[in-house]
């Protein structure tokens, strides 16, 4: 990663961490502020933070959709395809959703 990325995610922490602070049942800031960790390669904060946020919300898809993309990522296929299947169970319009769980699919040769 460049260090300009780098500076412009860890800029993007410190305000979705500002607004966790403002509001600590935020599901939706705890999601975006694990997408961040996630893109500064923090897994285990972005997890804890994908996890907090389906605790606040067990119905935010896009929690579920990006902690599957991170277990995908880090070789947890069937943890992943668990969090894909219930993105698309609470929203069957998540296009990307599918197009990742095919991916999965091929990558797992199903």
């Amino acid at each position: 990663m460049s260090d300009d990325n780098q500076q412009r995610w860890e800029s993007t922490l410190d305000r979705v961490s500002q607004a966790i602070a403002f509001n600590s049942n935020s599901a939706l800031a705890y999601n975006n502020r694990g997408f961040v960790y996630y893109n500064l390669q923090k897994w285990d904060l972005a997890l804890a933070d994908y996890n907090r946020a389906i605790e606040l919300n067990p119905n935010l898809a896009l929690a579920y959709y990006n902690r599957g993309n991170l277990y995908k990522d880090r070789q947890k296929g069937d943890l992943a395809l668990a969090d894909y299947n219930r993105a698309i169970e609470l929203n069957p319009n998540s296009a990307l959703a599918y197009i990742h769980r095919g991916f999965l699919y091929t990558n797992q040769q199903q």
